[in-house]
C-alpha cells in the first residue's frame, strides 16, 4: 500500500518513526477518536491515514482504511473490503485493492 501511494504520484509519504504519540505507538490509531489528524499536523503532513486489517477466523480478514484532513480532523475518504479474504496472504493482496478502486482510481475520475 506505501508504495501504491507513492506511485500514484499524489501523495508522499512521512517518516513517522520519531513519533512520540502513545497511540502510535501502541498501534492503537484506529481507536483514538481522530487523535491521527493531530499527529499527522505535528509531522507536517495535511493528511493522515489509518488502515487496519481485522482477523475475523483463523484464515478470513476484512480490510477498512480512513483519511482524515489534518488540520480539521474531517474525515475525506474511508472504505472498507466488505467482503472476508481468506488465508494469511490475501489481507495483503485485499489492501491494495482497496486502495486502488475505492481511493485513487475513484479520485482520478
Amino acid at each position: 500500500v506505501r508504495d501504491l501511494f507513492a506511485q500514484s504520484g499524489r501523495y508522499s509519504l512521512v517518516d513517522v518513526g520519531g513519533v512520540d504519540a502513545a497511540e502510535a505507538k501502541s498501534r492503537s490509531l484506529h481507536r483514538c477518536d481522530g487523535c491521527d489528524a493531530a499527529i499527522a499536523q505535528q509531522l507536517g503532513a495535511e493528511q493522515s491515514f489509518v488502515g487496519v486489517v481485522k482477523r475475523i477466523t483463523r484464515t478470513e480478514y476484512t480490510v477498512r482504511y480512513q483519511i482524515r484532513d489534518a488540520s480539521t480532523g474531517a474525515v475525506l475518504s474511508s472504505a472498507d473490503s466488505g467482503l472476508r479474504m481468506g488465508a494469511d496472504y490475501s489481507w495483503s493482496r485485499g489492501a491494495v485493492r482497496l486502495i486502488k478502486d475505492q481511493l485513487l482510481e475513484k479520485e482520478s475520475q
